[in-house]
C-alpha cells in the first residue's frame, strides 16, 4: 500500500494536519510505504514565493483584499481560470504524482486536491483521494470531482458538501487531525512546577498564529494585573522582543514552542485568532476559547459555526475582551459550561479514522 500525504507550506495549519496523519500512519505501521511531500517544492521557486509571499502579505497587509479574493473565488469561472494557471506551474508534481501512482492521496491543501483529482478523473493515477478540510466551514475550492472521500471537521461541513452534491457515502466526520499530545491528559501542577508558573494563578495563554495577528501587547497589558498571562509570539520577532524588553509582572513571553500542548493545559482561556487547527487542539485540550482578529474568510465562518455551538467569543474591543476573561475569572461554572459543550463536539482521532478507512478499503486489518 503506497499512501502520500501531501499538503501546501502556506501558514501553519495544512502542514500540522499532514503531518499528524503522516505520523500516525508510521506509528501503526513502520515499514509502510507513506510520504509526506509539500507541493510547493515540486513548483518554479518564484511561484513558490509568490504562492506563500502573497497570502502572508494579504492576511497580514491588506485583509480587506484577502476578504474579496475569498469570496470572489466562490464563482466558478475565476476558479477555473486560476486552476488553469496552476496547473501550468504545477507540472512537475503532476509527473511525479504519475510516477509514483500512489495507492492513496491523502491532501490537507485544496490546491493539491484541485491537481490530484484532475488525473484521476482522466484516468491517469489510479489513486484514491481523501481531502482532509483543515477549517470548519467549506469554500468551493475544496470540492473537486474525483475525490474518494472528504473528511471534515463538524456537521456543518458535511452539510455544506451535500448540499452542493456530493454524496453522504463520501463524506465522513472526523475532525481535524490534530497530535496525540493534544489528546493526553495532563497534571496542572506538574506542569506549572517545570514551566516555573503558578499552577494557582487563573492563566490567560495567548497565542498569536504564524502570522503573529492582533493586539497582543494591549491584550497582556489589560489582563497581567488579575491574572497570569502567557503570550505565544511564533514569527512575531518584534512582539517577542517588546514583550521581553517591558519585563512586565505576571507576563511570561514565549517565541516558537515545541510545547503548546502543556502552556494549553496550563491554561484555562485560549486568547487566539479562529484557525481551524489551533481550534482543533483547544478542543482537543478542553481548554476555552476566545477569539480575537482573524482572517476574513476561512476564520470568520469557523468563528460562526463556533459560535452556533456555544463555543468561543469574539469581543468586539478590548475593553470588552478584558471584561470575558475577568468574568470567566470570577465565574468558573461559566468555563466548565463551555467544557461541557466542547466535549459533545470535539472530534480527536482523526488520524485513526482516516488509518481505518485506507485499511479497510484495501483489505488489509488496521494493526
Amino acid at each position: 500500500m503506497r499512501v502520500l500525504v501531501t499538503y501546501a507550506s502556506v501558514g501553519a495549519g495544512h502542514f500540522t494536519a499532514a503531518r499528524a496523519i503522516y505520523n500516525y500512519f508510521k506509528s501503526r505501521d513502520p515499514a509502510g510505504n507513506i510520504r509526506l511531500i509539500n507541493i510547493l517544492d515540486y513548483t518554479p521557486a518564484w511561484f513558490r514565493r509568490f504562492y506563500c509571499g502573497g497570502y502572508n502579505f494579504f492576511v497580514n497587509s491588506a485583509a480587506w483584499a484577502w476578504a474579496l479574493i475569498f469570496y470572489a473565488t466562490y464563482l466558478k469561472p475565476l476558479r477555473n481560470f486560476i486552476n488553469y494557471s496552476d496547473a501550468l506551474f504545477t507540472r512537475r508534481f503532476t509527473e511525479f504524482l504519475i510516477q509514483e501512482n500512489p495507492d492513496f492521496i491523502i491532501s490537507s491543501h485544496f490546491l493539491a486536491s484541485q491537481l490530484c483529482a484532475a488525473l484521476i478523473r482522466k484516468g491517469i493515477i489510479n489513486a484514491k483521494l481523501i481531502t482532509l478540510i483543515t477549517d470548519f466551514g467549506v469554500h468551493p475550492y475544496w470540492i473537486a470531482e474525483g475525490t474518494w472521500l472528504y473528511a471534515v471537521a463538524g456537521t456543518h461541513a458535511q452539510e455544506k458538501l451535500l448540499t452542493s452534491g456530493i454524496n453522504n457515502s463520501k463524506v465522513r466526520v472526523t475532525g481535524i487531525p490534530i497530535d496525540a499530545k493534544f489528546m493526553a491528559k495532563y497534571d496542572r501542577r506538574s506542569i506549572a512546577h517545570k514551566l516555573n508558573l503558578d499552577p494557582d494563578k487563573f492563566t490567560s495563554l495567548i497565542v498569536t498564529g504564524s502570522f503573529g495577528i492582533g493586539p497582543i501587547a494591549k491584550i497582556a497589558g489589560i489582563l497581567q494585573q488579575a491574572m497570569q498571562v502567557l503570550v505565544v509570539c511564533a514569527k512575531n520577532n518584534k512582539l517577542f522582543k517588546k514583550l521581553k524588553n517591558s519585563n512586565v509582572a505576571n507576563v511570561r513571553v514565549f517565541g516558537f514552542v515545541d510545547n503548546i500542548e502543556e502552556l494549553m493545559s496550563m491554561s484555562d482561556v485560549l486568547i487566539t485568532k479562529p484557525g481551524g487547527l489551533t481550534i482543533a487542539e483547544a478542543l482537543g485540550i478542553e481548554l476555552v476559547p476566545v477569539f480575537i482578529k482573524g482572517i476574513p474568510g476561512q476564520e470568520a465562518s469557523n468563528l460562526r459555526i463556533l459560535a452556533k455551538a456555544g463555543i468561543g467569543v469574539r469581543p468586539g474591543s478590548l475593553k470588552e475582551l478584558q471584561y470575558t476573561i475577568l468574568d470567566y475569572k470570577e465565574n468558573p461554572h461559566k468555563l466548565e459550561l463551555i467544557r461541557d459543550k466542547i466535549r459533545a463536539i470535539k472530534k480527536t482521532e482523526a488520524a485513526k479514522e482516516i488509518y481505518d478507512v485506507v485499511c479497510q478499503s484495501s483489505n488489509r486489518p488496521a494493526n
